[in-house]
């Protein structure tokens, strides 16, 4: 979990995720291969489907792991599998049933400061960060605004340096994710202290294999 340069304890606050299972129409699923991804189920019970939408195959239930393995072309849906002593429950589930990693509404959090990372709206928010998707990264001051800090991201964001600087209380838009690995984002305030943390991106549109 997440540490800072003095030792600083964070709290991660979970994302909160209806439980209602509506169906959505969506375009016919994308078949292609995705980069295999562990992701955690936020709900408490999901139907996992043949075909997104239909006919039930099983069940997977909260804080259950689930590999990723496609999206479909809209993005709505993955197929996933969750494996069980004996067998592998395999389908597609609602991609807002599953936990984004590194997504939280407050990520990083002392009793003074706390940072909220999200998506931008100009990019849509499909409940994932993704590779080429903008960001914002926003740090709250409980005492006052207007502090300067310096932001980092390592790898750096596309088509700008890796560290911007900026202000408590504003928000620092237009980041976008370079690459679908571990991205830390370590932020410096100054006369205060040091917060890191990471975010997992997903590629969503991976280069064909060969």
């Amino acid at each position: 979990m997440a540490t800072t340069a003095r030792s600083t304890a964070f709290t991660v606050m979970s994302i909160a995720v209806a439980s209602a299972l509506i169906p959505v129409a969506i375009a016919p699923a994308d078949h292609r291969d995705a980069a295999s991804q562990l992701r955690e189920v936020c709900a408490t019970s999901v139907y996992v489907k043949k075909a997104p939408g239909l006919i039930m195959v099983g069940t997977v239930r909260k804080a259950e792991k689930v590999r990723v393995t496609r999206y479909s072309r809209s993005g709505a849906f993955a197929r996933i599998e969750a494996r069980r002593p004996g067998f592998t429950v395999k389908g597609w589930v609602p991609v807002r049933y599953l936990c984004a990693k590194g997504r939280t509404a407050e990520f990083a959090k002392t009793a003074r400061y706390s940072v909220r990372v999200a998506n931008s709206p100009a990019g849509g928010d499909p409940g994932f960060f993704y590779v080429g998707g903008p960001a914002n990264i926003t740090v709250a001051d409980r005492e006052r605004a207007g502090q300067k800090l310096q932001v980092c991201l390592t790898p750096a964001p596309l088509e700008r340096t890796s560290c911007r600087t900026g202000r408590t209380g504003a928000t620092i838009d237009s980041i976008v994710w370079s690459a679908a690995v571990p991205t830390q984002v370590r932020i410096t305030i100054e006369g205060g202290p040091v917060l890191v943390d990471t975010v997992h991106p997903f590629d969503i549109d991976p280069e064909p294999a060969g």
